[in-house]
Formats: structure tokens, sequence, C-alpha cells
């Protein structure tokens, strides 16, 4: 049976229905804005949904994931050029790879087996975990990492606090969550690819995560949008319909969505926000 919560920031059981999908509901908290899934699948059954989950890969994928992961490090490589990394929600290891590349002393958390399993053998990553034992480390990390996981956690609040007390005093942390408060949402509505009432039970826009983060003595130290045009965000029957293109067609679409993706990168406009913070009290 779902399970209603209340805001993971504020505690109010106050919310408005935002959208509706099947018995699971999309709500705005009344009182601080966080938009959150309520009712949502317990537990249990929400850790079906995991078992296989980012644990696939082709050569494309792997070619498409490592230059993300490769952009992500050379922006977190600005506050910190080398030390112990951490990453919650490692997936296959591709940041984790990039970061080794670069000297880190790396480690991740991934609650997937398959995925630990895989990250270990394709990069050769030794320190992937399937529990929360890095988090709680005697010694703490340079750089604490969760790229688009937040939204996934039970209690962000909770996580958030795990990943403040792993990091050094002089330490950064680096979240990227989807953007509720972008464009896209606004024009897709429940449609929106992030509005997953499944997998994702939590939706920050700006404010919120600042909230968040501020609530566990963190300081926003730099803010980035993420472009992230995704043909799935156009539906199965488009994306069939895309698929079915000559060969030459879908090449020219595959360009104007990079070039797209370019330049609203480069006017920081997107659908994702990338924050990197410190610890208030240093």
């Amino acid at each position: 049976m779902p399970e209603n919560v209340p805001c993971n920031i504020c505690s109010s059981e106050r919310s408005a229905l935002l959208f509706a999908i099947d018995s699971l509901c999309i709500v705005r908290c009344r009182n601080c804005g966080l938009v959150y899934t309520s009712p949502r699948l317990t537990e249990k059954e929400s850790v079906k949904l995991y078992e296989n989950f980012n644990a696939g890969y082709d050569d494309r994928s792997l070619k498409a994931w490592s230059e993300t992961a490769r952009r992500r490090l050379s922006e977190a490589m600005k506050f910190k050029k080398s030390g112990r990394v951490l990453e919650l929600g490692c997936s296959i290891g591709y940041f984790l790879n990039e970061a080794k590349k670069r000297g880190f002393d790396c480690y991740g958390i991934e609650k997937s087996e398959k995925a630990a399993k895989t990250a270990k053998k394709l990069y050769g990553l030794k320190n992937i975990s399937t529990s929360d034992e890095y988090m709680n480390c005697r010694e703490k990390f340079d750089v604490v990492a969760a790229f688009h996981v937040l939204e996934h956690m039970r209690d962000p609040m909770a996580t958030v606090k795990k990943l403040s007390t792993a990091m050094k005093k002089d330490g950064v942390m680096v979240i990227e969550v989807p953007d509720a408060g972008s464009l896209k949402p606004k024009i897709l509505k429940s449609k929106w690819i992030a509005y997953d009432v499944y997998r994702h039970l939590y939706y920050f826009n700006y404010r919120t995560l600042t909230m968040l983060l501020e609530s566990n003595s963190m300081r926003i130290i730099k803010k980035t949008s993420v472009p992230n045009i995704l043909i799935s965000e156009f539906g199965p029957k488009q994306a069939a319909a895309i698929n079915s293109l000559p060969p030459g067609t879908k090449n020219i679409l595959s360009k104007a969505s990079l070039y797209g993706t370019f330049l609203l990168r480069k006017m920081r406009i997107g659908d994702a926000i990338r924050v990197y913070a410190t610890k208030i009290n240093k």
C-alpha cells in the first residue's frame, strides 16, 4: 500500500495536489514549497525497482557518460585538485573512473549490486560498497558528490547530513538534481520526464535545494544550470517515429540536439541544477 509522508524540509503535513498518477501523487508543501511524491511506494516496493537500475551499458552510452563525467570533474576540480572523493549513487563508476585518472582516491556507494559489480569489473574500482559504510569513515573526504541521486532518496535531509558528516571541514559537496523550477516542467507539466512517481520522490528547485542544504549547515558557493535535451521526453511513440527516420534525417536531428544543448549551456538555461557547497562552520 502507498504511504503518505510529510514535507522532508519543514515536516508540514499540509500540501496541495499537483498531479495524480495511478494511486500516487505529486504534491507541493503549503508551508515551504517543496514538491514531493505522497502517497508514494513503500521502501519494500521501491527496492524491486532498483535491482538492475542503471546496470546496463553499451559503447555509445559509455562514451556519452564518460564525457559528462569529464565535464563534472573539471568543474569540481576548480575547488579541489586532488584528495579523497566519495560518490553516492555511483552507478557503474564512470565519474569515479575519470577521477581516478586524475589521481583522486576514489570511493563509491551504489545500492544496485549488479551496477557495483560492473563498476569494479569495468573500471577496476576497488572501493565500491552497496552499504553506507563510507559515509561513516574515520578519514573524511575532500569531495562528496551525488549526481541525480537526491531525488531518489527517501529522506534527503538525512542523506545530506550524512554526506556533510563524511566531508572534511574544508571539503566540497556537489549535488545535481532535476530542476523543478526550470522551463521544461512548466511547459510539459506532468509529462516532464523527471516527474517519475515510482523512482523520484522529491523535485527540487534552487530555493528548496538551498533550504535543504542550509538546514544542514551548508552554504552554496556556486550554482550551475545544466541543459539536458532528452529524446525520451517526446514520449515512446515520438521516439519510435524518430528512430524509424532515414539515417541522414536522424543525423540532422542529432546535430540539432547537440547544438541546442551547447547553446543552452552557454546561456545557462537547463532542466537540472548543479550546486557546490561547503560547511558554514569550517
